[in-house]
């Protein structure tokens, strides 16, 4: 079983040179924070956590490096807005195979890893992979810093149930 944790990034300025070089505000500096707290007190062990180079994403996985483990974090050109939820999961599967093969010490091959990415990607990736089309992503809205928790035993489009989909208010944000 892998449990996957879809994260947008915090809250980022609108001013940059570019879209890739945006950086987060202070509230999403906060909402960042919150993301990891509440990520490290549901989650036992973090396997990997992939993010996208964006500068924001890059900024919002600093506090979840941080409380797992930061030899775990890995920059993902497949998590970047314009990627679709197809590549993303062809990314994944590449990136992530030799661990989803290993056993734990009893026999199982429970993983847990973190996508830190943007919007329209994080929706239509909830979408793809629990209702098998990018179609229905309106149906799973992600404002910054929420995250969606995904169950799945292959990873497969289609395959996956939603445990639950969590917003920065639930981390009780206080900004």
């Amino acid at each position: 079983m892998t449990e996957i944790f879809i994260v947008r990034h915090g809250e980022a300025s609108w001013e940059a040179e570019s879209d890739a070089e945006r950086n987060l505000t202070e509230r999403g500096i906060a909402q960042a924070d919150c993301a990891a707290r509440f990520l490290a007190g549901n989650v036992a062990q973090m396997n990997r956590i992939f993010v996208s180079p964006y500068t924001r994403a890059q900024q919002t996985a600093i506090p979840i490096l941080k409380a797992f483990s930061k030899d775990i974090g890995e920059t993902a050109r497949w998590l970047v807005p314009s990627t679709t939820a197809a590549q993303t999961l062809e990314g994944f599967a590449v990136a992530f195979a030799s661990e989803l093969e290993q056993e734990d010490g009893e026999g199982y091959k429970n993983k847990a890893c973190v996508f830190v990415s943007h919007q329209p990607l994080v929706s239509s990736l909830v979408a793809y992979l629990v209702d098998g089309t990018v179609r229905t992503a309106a149906k799973y809205p992600m404002d910054t810093a929420s995250i969606a928790h995904i169950s799945s035993e292959n990873s497969l489009p289609g395959c996956a149930e939603l445990k639950g989909l969590h917003h920065f208010n639930d981390y009780r944000l206080d900004i």
